[in-house]
Parts: C-alpha cells; structure tokens; sequence
C-alpha cells in the first residue's frame, strides 16, 4: 500500500469537480452522557468530495418528485482551504475532509462500522456502545421542503483518517495519529 502525506492528500484533490473517495477511520463518536466516557469508532465510508450541496439537494428534491427550492446557507465553522472549496475545511488549526453522500449512495455502500473503543483502548460490544452513541440526524431544512431522506454532509479531521482511496488507489496516511 502507498503511503500519502497531509499534503501530498491535499495536492491530489486539487482536481475540478466532483470525486468519489473511500475512507476508513478512527474518531471519537458523539454520545449522550454515558458510563462508558468517551466512545471511538473505526469504520469505512463512502462519499463524494467536491460536490456543490445546494445543487445535489435540488438534484434530490427532483428525484424524490419535490419542487427544487433549497438554498444553502454559509458554513456554519471553519472555512474552505482556497482553491479547496467543497473538499478541505480548516478550523482552530485543523483540516477537515468534507464529504456528501445521498440515500441512493448510502443504500449501495453503507457506512461499515468496524469497532468500538472506550478512552482507554478497551475493546466494547457494539450493543453496548451504540446505546449511547446519538444516530445521524436528517436535515431539518432538506425537511422543510419535504424530502424523506436527505443529502448527508460528513467531515472528518484529516487526523483521524487512517487510509484514503482516492482515484483507484488506496492510501495509508502517513499523518495518521489516534487521539
């Protein structure tokens, strides 16, 4: 397998338009308050970087039989990486990969939850772990303009990205560090 820099990753997705990519990757998972304390997760997903969300949820909203009228809003943290826009965020120091995937593409290559561990390594049950871990949540304005199943944006801090495959090759990130 090759291995790949921060920046070496940031200088292959300086392409135009849009990409698919797959991801696997070690983060801490956002929980309701538990006995555990903090939960990490190791999965592989699937997404698109480099797409324009206002038009893939219109692009929804039409094959879904949904007048198209969504408009996005600014990012609500961070800010693009210039000449990175829709595919590099930066916040408080941090690169983030920023990805979208549609229900369509998320019945054809779910999410792959690999396993649980608490704060110190150990390994958990994933039923014990996913009792206090709070699901992904569809978009309340994708909602609003009657979509049942909404474009998902998902953004990983480039840290916690073990291996990346990126235009039919897969990657070991060599600035890979679990927190």
């Amino acid at each position: 397998m090759k291995v790949l820099s921060h920046s070496g990753l940031i200088k292959k997705l300086k392409f135009p338009g849009t990409q698919i990519i797959g991801l696997q990757a070690f983060t801490e998972a956002k929980t309701i308050r538990n006995p555990i304390g903090k939960i990490y997760k190791q999965f592989r997903a699937v997404g698109f970087v480099g797409t324009d969300y206002e038009k893939s949820v219109n692009r929804e909203a039409e094959r879904q039989n949904k007048k198209p009228k969504f408009e996005s809003e600014n990012l609500k943290w961070g800010e693009y990486v210039p000449g990175l826009v829709n595919k590099i965020l930066s916040h408080n120091g941090n690169l983030y990969l920023r990805t979208q995937t549609t229900p369509n593409q998320r019945r054809r290559q779910p999410n792959k939850f690999l396993y649980y561990r608490d704060e110190h390594g150990k390994f958990l049950e994933k039923e014990k772990a996913e009792q206090f871990i709070i699901p992904p949540r569809e978009s309340a304005k994708q909602e609003k303009i009657g979509l049942t199943e909404t474009a998902w944006i998902r953004t990983y801090k480039l840290d916690n990205i073990q291996k990346i495959r990126i235009g039919g090759e897969t990657y070991l990130l060599s600035d890979y560090s679990p927190e």
